[in-house]
């Protein structure tokens, strides 16, 4: 497991560092295969959740050097749970918890980190911020917010912003209605809010 900088295509950039609150300028340790969003992405995606409600309890699916869901720490986020199928990630994101001194996998804990695939996940937990940031071309989304649906993870009113390809396009399923949609760079960013809890009973 080798540190790396972030990489954007064939372009190598220095590591991601926290924008904002109690981490402020913090660099985030990066190893591969995570790829992690450039500064602008980040801050446009925080900006459009920030200006509609607070984060509590996000979830960062494919976390990857979990640049966003420790982002929403910083910010003041009571809990983020970190999920990535890749050990070399998680166990990465377990050495930079630590060395920042924020609780994990404990009762009450800041954050939690969990190995497993993005799609079958299930947990004791609702979130009202979830962050869904696959690999480029990996077109899996819609069975990851309906994992969340079958499984009533997703509360209410819950934002959920999906980082994808420009040149793909997400259908938005239903129960969830688009609030955002904006492109950065070779990114695609949709912000979608859950507003349907009849679809978990449907299940």
């Amino acid at each position: 497991m080798n540190n790396v900088n972030a990489h954007v295509g064939n372009r190598s950039v220095l590591n991601p560092r926290i924008l904002k609150g109690k981490y402020r300028m913090k660099s985030i340790p990066v190893v591969e295969p995570a790829r992690p969003p450039l500064a602008r992405v980040r801050r446009v995606i925080f900006d459009m959740i920030e200006s509609r409600h607070t984060i509590e309890n996000a979830l960062d699916l494919c976390c990857g050097s979990g640049s966003l869901g420790l982002e929403a720490i910083s910010r003041g986020a009571k809990h983020v749970t970190f999920v990535d199928n890749n050990r070399d990630n998680i166990y990465n994101l377990k050495q930079t918890l630590e060395t920042w001194a924020i609780e994990t996998n404990i009762i009450d804990s800041v954050a939690n980190l969990c190995v497993v695939d993005a799609r079958k996940i299930k947990l004791e937990k609702h979130f009202d911020t979830i962050f869904i940031d696959l690999p480029f071309f990996t077109e899996c989304e819609a069975d990851i917010l309906q994992n969340l649906v079958n499984n009533t993870m997703i509360s209410h009113g819950a934002l959920v912003v999906v980082k994808t390809n420009r040149k793909t396009s997400l259908n938005i399923m239903e129960g969830f209605d688009l609030l955002k949609y904006k492109q950065e760079g070779k990114s695609a960013l949709y912000l979608l809010q859950f507003t349907d809890n009849n679809l978990s009973e449907q299940s």
